[in-house]
């Protein structure tokens, strides 16, 4: 009898440690589709010009550019992108109205894992956030793609 509690026991532990893996969503940087603007004023950011690059050409081979539009959000602007931002290329930024550009570069994806339930870790729970980098030559340790108004270059 000692003996079936005992399996009873082990077995309801088992049971109840894979319970508590939960199916999660776990976004990465597959799931960034925006651009943050941070200390612009209402009004300030006009039509943004972006200019996708070969990665590690010091912004000299441009594969292509497109024309968007900063939207006002309370107390930041944010730029919607068509599709995902993808992070095996350099971009610059320049904003028409101020003519200021901004570099994005450098960028370090750290690898996570998700969903990871006892006693099986699904391999295609994991996923890649973003850990850091560079806009205009200034670190940036986040995880989301924020430009602030004092990282910036004008035109030659």
């Amino acid at each position: 009898m000692n003996k079936i509690l005992q399996y009873i026991f082990v077995f309801s532990l088992i049971i109840g440690l894979n319970s508590c893996c939960t199916k999660k969503d776990c976004g990465g940087v597959g799931d960034l589709y925006q651009i943050d603007f941070y200390n612009f004023t209402e009004g300030e950011l006009d039509s943004l010009i972006i200019f996708r690059f070969k990665q590690n050409t010091n912004f000299t081979e441009k594969i292509d550019s497109s024309i968007n539009i900063a939207t006002w959000r309370n107390n930041f602007y944010f730029l919607d992108l068509s599709e995902k931002f993808n992070f095996n290329f350099d971009y610059k930024i320049i904003d028409k109205k101020s003519g200021n550009i901004y570099k994005l570069n450098g960028f370090i994806m750290v690898k996570n894992e998700c969903n990871i339930c006892f006693p099986y870790k699904p391999q295609s729970n994991t996923f890649y956030t973003l850990e850091s980098y560079f806009v205009n030559g200034n670190l940036q340790n986040n995880n989301q793609i924020k430009i602030f108004k004092w990282f910036f270059v004008k035109f030659a």
